[in-house]
């Protein structure tokens, strides 16, 4: 391990107190170094809980020993599936909201005199509900897990309060069967997650490195809210990208840490530090990025390169034709492999074949093209109604 900067060494003695501490860190700034150096200034068992599994597999060919580096879904997974002997498929498989309405048998359903849903977007609207429970610290399924978008914008009040009183009574049914072994409605990955958290697990550690804190979802929070664990939140407040799914901003929003600041980048020299400065202090970042002295770095505009950010696979397909149209090649960052497969499922669909992607299935009058027979047949309880 190379020889700590003054940032690193700050850090370990804020760790050393025992109390709950934030590290703020920029990007190349020696995050993993320095959680290495926390967990080998101790011989107590230890966590680092990583966003992904790759991560945490690569971590644990740097960390020691005592520290065991996870994921917050794989303690979860193994905790439930000992006590509750949920199958691999339960526990795993996603309920998509065409599949949802099939087995359930869903038809449409009127609130007030002009607002009437069809099956499928009752299916999304419940699954919604279900998800932002499962995302969330709250002990219990309500009106605030009940989505509100698309048509449902311009509901009145006492129609939306129909539709919340609809959604949180058959949500809270579909949860029950979720989370019965017998019944073979996948409970999916945000489910385990929250069925755990929901028992208030003890981790059995002395300290928790939690990384990439700022993309934290709620129930994750929730289980260290209360720690048994000396907690430590790890991460950038700038470089939240999961607020979409639930996130919250733990960097930004968790109180009564200690708190320091990993500030010396590694990767590059101080023309990108500088230039990363001024794009922070525009979201009201007063510590500066510091950059390598032995990294030389040049920031040039040489006009034929760009980034494009998308949140869509429509928007993705549609920069590739656009460049590729004009002589570019693009590069897709994560690979290529799930869009390959969504435009395969597109041309099976349209020659009337099954796909690979229950999400990918439609209807068209007659039998659904779906890839799903397993959950057609899964033990349901009767239809839900209005």
């Amino acid at each position: 391990m190379p020889q700590p900067t003054d940032e690193q060494l700050e850090a370990l003695e804020h760790f050393k107190s025992g109390r709950p501490l934030k590290i703020t860190a920029f990007a190349g700034a020696g995050k993993t170094t320095t959680l290495q150096l926390l967990a080998s200034s101790r011989r107590a068992r230890g966590a680092y809980l990583a966003f992904n599994r790759s991560i945490a597999r690569e971590a644990s060919e740097k960390f020691a020993r005592s520290t065991d580096c996870r994921t917050t879904h794989s303690i979860a997974w193994r905790a439930v599936k000992s006590a509750r002997r949920f199958s691999s498929g339960k526990m795993n498989d996603p309920l998509y909201p065409n599949q949802l309405a099939e087995v359930l048998e869903l038809k449409d359903v009127r609130f007030g005199t002009k607002l009437r849903l069809g099956a499928v977007h009752q299916a999304h609207i419940l699954l919604r509900s279900v998800r932002n429970f499962c995302q969330s610290a709250d002990e219990a399924l309500g009106d605030a897990h009940v989505p509100q978008y698309g048509r449902l914008l311009g509901a009145g009040k006492e129609v939306l309060a129909e539709v919340r009183a609809w959604s949180v009574a058959n949500s809270k049914a579909i949860w029950s069967r979720m989370i019965d072994h017998r019944d073979r409605l996948p409970l999916g990955h945000d489910g385990y997650l929250k069925l755990w958290a929901l028992g208030r697990p003890k981790l059995g550690y002395q300290y928790v490195l939690l990384d990439e804190a700022q993309d934290t979802n709620p129930v994750v929070l929730g289980v260290h809210g209360h720690p048994s664990a000396q907690i430590v939140y790890v991460g950038d407040k700038h470089q939240q990208i999961y607020e979409w799914r639930g996130a919250i901003n733990a960097m930004a929003n968790i109180e009564g840490c200690d708190e320091t600041y990993l500030t010396q980048s590694f990767r590059f020299g101080k023309p990108i530090a500088d230039g990363a400065t001024r794009v922070l202090e525009t979201l009201g970042e007063s510590n500066a990025v510091r950059g390598n002295p032995i990294v030389t770095s040049i920031v040039e505009a040489n006009g034929r390169t760009r980034a494009v950010l998308a949140r869509t696979n429509a928007t993705v397909i549609l920069e590739i034709l656009q460049a590729t149209g004009v002589g570019l090649r693009p590069y897709v960052i994560g690979g290529t492999k799930d869009l390959k497969r969504l435009l395969s499922d597109v041309f099976e669909l349209k020659k009337g074949q099954p796909v690979l992607v229950p999400s990918s299935s439609v209807s068209r009058g007659g039998p659904t093209l779906s890839s799903s027979p397993r959950l057609k047949r899964a033990r349901i309880y009767g239809p839900l109604s209005n």
